[in-house]
């Protein structure tokens, strides 16, 4: 019987693990970050409790097990942090000091009665914070296919497995309240977490741990129904139950995360994603169309800008389309509608589309009438739509404006053919007559 759980908790834990690696690199990473916060490794952990310890030494550890939720995020928050710090022996020393702190939280923790209402609230403070502290982390995909070496699965299920036997071996020694702390261990996210690490860059594990918080909600609702139904029905009904609660909440996530619902909270609390670019087209030559009939440019019907830059998965962007209007036939009113525009976004990196002629008079206007300006504001566009010509310099313009609009400090500026101008910079254009070195490819030296 010993042996048949022993190769149970390995099998689990290593397909697990497998499933969580195949999501992340075949299908989508943010998939296979929320997933780590669905109960796995801690279901494993609180049934094996008490299939050897009974129903209430499992119920006992789910209390603990809610609280551990804390110690699990903080393993992953130190582990981020730890990541950025090191540059050499970075995923050994990561995982040192991250599992250091997990057990030093751990300790603390132990020495506090906590009642479930508390833990669940203590639990949940700590989701949130954690969400908001990795709000702006950008989002990545692999964009690459690693072939999974057996070696690679070896390892991982020797970490995985390894985690939970020991943990589940050793509760009855140290006692519910030590067992539901450690079972909160990232088991199954650990494996992932280094496998990431490892053959991808800083970026894509930070991206892969942006959302693991998120899921931990489905982690609260798996360990509270184990907590009140392990006594009343069962191991294997209240697992069933515990189940069931913890994938409602997974879906509901899911939905959130994929409607405008979590947008609309965000706006209400005030609380955005503050890498999110957010893009306010006007029109201009870079979002028109060559109209055969006529032998002429004429603007596009719906812009073509978002089809484009929502290729990049990794770029957070939002899009209003106030108009598409050659230049020329910008008005006063229409200048007052960008302005309120930019006056109301939530978010401190713009990126404004307009044509050539009016683009300095546009950039004058904003830096008279911005009061108190604090985003960053990048004036773009293109001698030649980016459909229909080739060579067209406006998706490298495009391009150029996303790379300025991250790194520059609060102000307005103009981004064209490889160039951020200043406001001094279109000012003294403006003065000297030659304001059409914008739109060429210019001597003038490199600002960034």
């Amino acid at each position: 019987m010993i042996s048949l759980i022993f190769f149970l908790k390995f099998f689990i834990a290593v397909s697990t693990v497998i499933i969580l690696s195949e999501l992340f690199e075949r299908v989508n990473p943010r998939i296979a970050s929320m997933l780590s916060g669905y109960p796995i490794g801690v279901a494993l952990s609180l049934f094996f409790f008490g299939l050897e310890n009974g129903t209430e030494f499992a119920s006992r550890s789910a209390l603990f097990n809610i609280v551990g939720i804390i110690t699990f995020l903080s393993f992953i928050g130190i582990y981020y942090l730890a990541s950025k710090i090191f540059t050499k022996f970075t995923l050994l020393l990561s995982t040192i000091i991250a599992t250091v702190g997990f057990l030093l939280i751990s300790y603390l923790l132990q020495q506090v009665e906590f009642t479930l209402a508390i833990s669940i609230i203590c639990a949940s403070a700590a989701i949130i914070t954690l969400s908001i502290f990795f709000g702006n982390i950008r989002k990545m995909q692999t964009g690459i296919s690693r072939k999974v070496s057996l070696l690679s699965i070896l390892i991982k299920a020797l970490i995985a497995g390894s985690i939970i036997t020991i943990v589940t071996t050793i509760a009855k020694l140290v006692g519910p309240e030590w067992a539901g702390l450690l079972a909160s261990f990232p088991t199954t996210t650990l494996p992932l977490i280094l496998m990431v690490h490892h053959k991808y860059s800083p970026m894509h594990l930070h991206a892969f741990l942006k959302d693991i918080p998120i899921g931990s909600f489905s982690l609260i609702g798996y360990v509270a129904a184990v907590y009140y139904f392990y006594p009343k029905v069962g191991i294997y009904l209240g697992t069933v139950i515990a189940y069931a609660i913890a994938t409602i909440f997974i879906v509901l996530l899911f939905f959130i995360e994929n409607s405008n619902l979590k947008k609309k909270v965000k706006e209400i609390i005030h609380m955005v994603d503050q890498s999110t670019i957010h893009f306010i087209i006007t029109g201009g030559t870079i979002d028109f169309h060559y109209e055969r009939r006529y032998d002429t440019l004429i603007p596009n019907k719906k812009s073509v800008i978002p089809e484009f830059i929502k290729t990049f998965d990794f770029i957070n962007s939002e899009f209003t389309e106030l108009f598409i209007k050659d230049s020329r036939q910008l008005t006063d009113s229409n200048f007052q509608t960008i302005l309120k525009t930019i006056e109301k976004s939530p978010f401190s990196k713009i990126i404004i589309t307009t044509g050539s002629f009016k683009i300095d008079k546009l950039s004058q206007f904003l830096i008279n009438n911005l009061k108190n300006n604090t985003k960053t504001i990048v004036i773009t566009g293109a001698t030649t739509p980016i459909v229909g010509f080739t060579p067209s310099e406006g998706l490298f313009n495009l391009g150029h404006a996303v790379a300025c609009v991250q790194k520059m400090d609060k102000g307005v500026y103009i981004s064209f053919n490889g160039e951020i101008f200043t406001e001094k910079d279109v000012d003294r254009l403006i003065k000297e007559g030659v304001l059409s070195a914008i739109f060429q490819i210019s001597t003038l030296p490199h600002v960034i």
